[in-house]
């Protein structure tokens, strides 16, 4: 499976909802295998300033923990070089599993 090229987008809509045409969009070009979501996430505040997020993800199980480690090893390597490397990447596949098993 090919994991790149990634890209980080935040959008904007103005408003607590999702609109419509922009999921439908989506759901489209998901399906059309053009993008595939790593991690996306909505966040949203009502009137009583609760706030509530939406998660979701095309990633397995396996493909999130891998995904995990990779990027806690490349964080290790840049806060620590080589050093970090091993430290980071413990890290990141502990902080995958236990977002996918509620740990």
């Amino acid at each position: 499976m090919t994991y790149g090229p990634m890209q980080l987008i935040a959008i904007g809509f103005g408003h607590a909802s999702l609109p419509l045409d922009f999921v439908n969009q989506l759901r489209r070009l998901r399906d059309e295998g053009i993008v595939r979501l790593v991690d996306a996430v909505f966040v949203s505040k009502d009137n009583h300033g609760d706030s509530n997020a939406i998660k979701v993800s095309d990633l397995d199980e396996e493909e999130t923990i891998l995904l995990g480690t990779i990027a806690g090893a490349l964080f290790g390597f840049g806060a620590s070089g080589e050093d970090g490397i091993e430290r980071g990447a413990e890290v990141g596949m502990n902080l995958a599993e236990d977002a996918l098993f509620g740990l």
